[in-house]
Formats: C-alpha cells, structure tokens, sequence
C-alpha cells in the first residue's frame, strides 16, 4: 500500500510540472513507450528520514541509458524526468500544453 501512496506522489507531481506538458505516462502494461522510469524510494519507511528518490530512464528503442538521477520528493522526480525526455528528444523543443496519463 505504500508503493501505491509514493507512486501517486509521483503522478501528482507529473501532473503538476510544466515541464511534463507534451509528454504521455503510460500505466498500460501493453504500451510500449519510447522511455521507461524505473524508480527506487530510500527511506520512505522511516519516519523523520529525509527521502531519497533514485530514477532511471532507459531510452527503450536504442536500448541504452537515457538519464539517472535522484531527488529528495515526487514532485521534483517528475520535473526532472520529463527535463532529461525532452534534452533527449530535442533540446530547442516546443512544449506542447497538456502532459497525460493513460
């Protein structure tokens, strides 16, 4: 249950980041996206503990890395995410209005 409250966290925080507008997170399982997040929380179990939020993002069609990093919230996990997508896709990119989950 409480992977569930800290993947919420994450979503609201995809939601929330203007730096996510234009990019689609996919929850299917049958979608195959152009990247995958894999995300580890250290310390979301002790109380009093500073989080840390470990991210990786595999680039899924080159099959190689496309960004690492870590935060200490949900919210800035999301932003940097979708910052590290769009320097992959392109730098000089037009965000478009309206990040989605689907």
């Amino acid at each position: 249950m409480h992977e569930a409250s800290l993947m919420h966290d994450f979503l609201d925080g995809f939601r929330e980041a203007k730096e996510c507008e234009g990019i689609t997170f996919y929850l299917k399982k049958d979608t195959v996206p152009d990247y995958a997040a894999q995300i580890t929380v250290n310390n979301h179990d002790k109380p009093g503990a500073e989080q840390e939020w470990i991210w990786m993002l595999s680039d899924t069609k080159k099959k190689e890395l496309g960004g690492l990093g870590n935060q200490s919230s949900a919210k800035l996990t999301a932003r940097d995410v979708c910052m590290t997508v769009w320097e992959n896709i392109d730098p000089n990119h037009y965000k478009k209005p309206g990040g989605k989950i689907e």
